[in-house]
């Protein structure tokens, strides 16, 4: 898609990573990398990439995880989406699946809280609606950045509820919406989780 640029952050990867996000970015003028010393945990790396997007003024950013696939058509839902609602949403989430044919979807990346209870979304979703949400997981929010404001990830947090957290205040602010058409693919994350447990 025309007009998207990437920034690939590095959290003190311990294989070949930061070599080959090396020679991607010299490749493709719109690909640039962050090389942290530390491990910031995912929290800390979000909350670089909305700095990221704030500091350089870009309308949204799209956080995803580092074995997370995504294509045009899933960025294209969201664009329109973004279109349709105009300024009245503060993220967009994008339906995460563990395997291309639909088997495994993960409905606890997408939530709903009562009271102190989550409410998971079921399989079967009509990928022409637009629902309302609390909370998305990490992988797949597509940021209103000018909506939010000064919210920003919790750096405080090391993998523990920081993308909720995080979704339950700038909901407050807008309301966040599931775009069941945007669909990604996060490989094997629950393999052997089952249909009954999910």
């Amino acid at each position: 898609i025309e007009g998207l640029d990437f920034l690939l952050i590095n959290n003190e990867s311990q294989d070949d990573s930061l070599k080959e996000a090396e020679i991607f970015s010299k490749a493709h003028q719109r690909v640039f990398l962050v090389d942290n010393k530390i491990n910031n945990g995912s929290a800390g790396a979000f909350a670089q990439g909305i700095r990221y997007s704030k500091e350089h003024r870009y309308s949204f950013a799209y956080l995803i995880d580092q074995d997370t696939q995504f294509d045009a058509a899933s960025m294209r839902s969201l664009l329109r989406a973004s279109v349709l609602l105009g300024d009245e949403y503060s993220v967009l989430c994008s339906a995460v699946y563990a395997s291309e044919n639909h088997t495994l979807y993960l409905p606890h990346f997408r939530v709903m809280f009562d009271k102190f209870l989550c409410r998971f979304y079921p399989a079967k979703l009509d990928p022409k609606e637009l629902r309302k949400i609390d909370a998305g997981g990490n992988t797949g929010l597509f940021i209103n950045i000018e909506v939010i404001g000064d919210a920003n990830m919790d750096e405080s947090f090391f993998y523990h509820m920081e993308d909720y957290d995080f979704c339950l205040r700038v909901n407050q602010i807008k309301p966040i919406y599931l775009i069941p058409e945007s669909i990604i693919y996060h490989p094997n994350k629950y393999p052997k989780v089952s249909k009954l447990r999910q």
